[in-house]
């Protein structure tokens, strides 16, 4: 991945040297099948010749029946040449078109959410899908045609020449002008063709926007915004590859137009030959079936040029993304020498912030940072409890402590060692984060908790542990097919709660040193809240937990509670502590407590 986004070369030039190398066998191999191919194509008109010729003057059957068997062997042998030529070439495309799309995805996989938030998922899938399939034709069909179509017309016009010279260069004067035409239409073709990549990227992402929100757009009675959106983008869709049907209708059939003006062109000029003496009436049919070739020839030529051309706008396109800088960037150890010298992090690490800021790149230099100035210890084993309102900073605080959101150097260390500098692969198997929103893929609850495992290695028993300590016993037992039932893209089968729970019990699946929770108790109810507070605190797996919540009772018992407001931390200390003051943590207590109370007596 390194190698793709720092070469300078061009996309189309990298493209190449990275992932054609392996098969340049197998396209010289189809090269000698396509000269196999159309030296045979060349033969058979040679053959038609001879056999009208001998049919003209009067010979004996058996002068030229066995030239026509000659050609039927001839043609078989065509289908054999012209397979191999196409296995030869296309099955190289398949298999590059495999290895860009898994060096895509890993990519992505590197990306941090401001990326994805410059770039939708429409257009994402669009260019790892649509774009990635028009750059194999490059190397597939394009490149299969493109020798073609340059071996068909120099065998081709060299016969041609052989059999009058000047009637030739005739010819090709027609075809100069059907040339020319076909340019045009190329040209505007690859226009609407970038247009239509981006209509479609457009499409997806409110296709895919409506179908992740289609539960509030249901429930909002928002239905008929939603597809009058989707059908404006369809129409403009569909009417741009309209204007695509017309281009090709009358610009690219103009190669067979004027292939129509040279058989009348050989009629005229090689009626006059035939007459002299000069040429025979073999020759003429010779003549005509090598225009057959050539018009065969050029409007595979459209073909190939439009395919070329959209197959490189393609191209740019993937590399747009290829090319972007991993906004999470590996750590200055990361990789070489520095990578294998770093000393692997195998207890629970002290963890310390000093002065932590951090003001989001697309808000106002004017305004207040989102984090300023934070500062605290976290000793192994600890429980530390962050509290604040909506937009205080709980969230960006605990991903920069994930590196998910890169600090700058000198605000967070790791047993005294700067998180900067610690190599990714070494932090990832050091602490875990589980975002508010759990994300959970469509597949069964067993493989969601044990993500990092491959089916044939979860171990069940460990399973079974996370899902007794995340308190999601009695759902699994609910579930259709228990642990194997499949949850459904982004766990759509399951309540908020349960989805939380699903995501916490893979965080503690396979146990990290250091576990950042993000409110993710935020949509569970209270009694189930204790049981798993209770579950946790009784758990022997040595860690250190970080627990963001707008839920006092959620880090009541943790060893140390910050209180963050605007991006400060304006209150520290205990449960027991803070209550005793008439701070915000306090006075948010006794509204809390107030608002139960009041459940309860309802």
């Amino acid at each position: 991945m390194d190698a793709i986004r720092t070469d300078e070369r061009s996309p189309l030039r990298r493209f190449l040297g990275r992932y054609t190398p392996p098969f340049y066998g197998a396209y010289a191999l189809g090269i000698l099948a396509l000269l196999a191919t159309n030296w045979i194509n060349v033969l058979i008109p040679e053959q038609v010749r001879t056999v009208i010729d001998a049919i003209h003057a009067g010979h004996d059957g058996d002068d030229w029946r066995s030239v026509i068997v000659f050609m039927l062997g001839l043609a078989f042998a065509v289908i054999a040449t012209r397979t191999l030529s196409r296995v030869l070439f296309f099955n190289p495309g398949r298999t590059v078109e495999f290895r860009l799309k898994n060096d895509y995805l890993g990519h992505l996989l590197q990306m941090g959410p401001a990326f994805f938030q410059r770039l939708g998922v429409g257009e994402l899938l669009s260019r790892g899908t649509n774009d990635i399939m028009a750059v194999r034709s490059i190397i597939g069909y394009a490149t299969l045609q493109l020798f073609n179509v340059t071996i068909a017309l120099g065998m081709t016009i060299e016969r041609m020449i052989a059999i009058d010279a000047t009637m030739t260069w005739t010819c090709l004067a027609p075809f100069a002008l059907g040339i020319v035409i076909l340019r045009h239409g190329i040209r505007l073709l690859l226009v609407r063709y970038r247009e239509a990549q981006k209509q479609l990227a457009e499409l997806s992402d409110a296709i895919l926007e409506s179908y992740a929100g289609a539960p509030i757009i249901q429930s909002f009675n928002a239905t008929a915004p939603f597809e009058e959106r989707v059908q404006e983008l369809n129409d403009a869709y569909v009417e741009n590859y309209r204007k695509m049907a017309v281009i090709r209708s009358f610009h690219l059939p103009a190669v067979a137009v004027v292939g129509s003006a040279c058989l009348a062109i050989v009629l005229l000029m090689g009626g006059s030959r035939v007459v002299e003496g000069a040429l025979t009436l073999g020759d003429i049919a010779a003549y005509a079936a090598y225009i057959g070739i050539i018009v065969a020839a050029l409007n595979s030529t459209g073909w190939v040029i439009n395919s070329i051309q959209r197959g490189l706008v393609s191209l740019q396109r993937v590399y747009d993304v290829l090319d972007s800088p991993v906004d999470l960037p590996e750590a200055e150890g990361a990789s070489g020498e520095d990578a294998s010298d770093f000393e692997a992090i195998t207890e629970t690490p002290y963890l310390r912030v000093m002065n932590a800021s951090f003001r989001h790149p697309d808000t106002d230099p004017e305004a207040p940072p989102t984090l300023a100035n934070i500062s605290f210890d976290v000793p192994p084993g600890s429980r530390i409890g962050v509290f604040g309102p909506t937009g205080s900073g709980k969230s960006t605080l605990l991903r920069l402590l994930a590196r998910l959101t890169p600090p700058e150097p000198g605000m967070i260390f790791v047993n005294e060692t700067d998180l900067v500098t610690i190599p990714d692969a070494e932090l990832r198997r050091t602490l875990t984060l589980v975002p508010q929103r759990a994300y959970l893929f469509s597949r069964t609850v067993r493989e969601n908790i044990a993500l990092d495992d491959l089916p044939a290695e979860i171990d069940d028993q460990r399973v079974k542990e996370v899902v007794r300590i995340a308190d999601l016993e009695t759902d699994v037992e609910a579930l259709v097919d228990g642990l194997e039932t499949i949850v459904g893209e982004r766990g759509v089968t399951l309540s908020g709660g349960q989805r939380q729970r699903v995501a916490l019990a893979r965080a503690l699946y396979r146990p990290r040193p250091l576990i950042l929770l993000d409110d993710v108790l935020s949509a569970v109810d209270r009694t189930t809240e204790k049981r798993l507070l209770a579950n946790l605190g009784a758990t022997t797996d040595d860690f250190t937990a970080i627990v963001t919540s707008h839920r006092i009772s959620a880090i009541a018992a943790s060893d140390l509670i910050l209180v963050l407001d605007g991006g400060r931390i304006v209150e520290r200390g205990t449960h027991q502590a803070l209550i005793e003051t008439d701070g915000i943590y306090a006075r948010t207590w006794r509204q809390q407590l107030s608002d139960e109370a009041e459940k309860t007596d309802g």
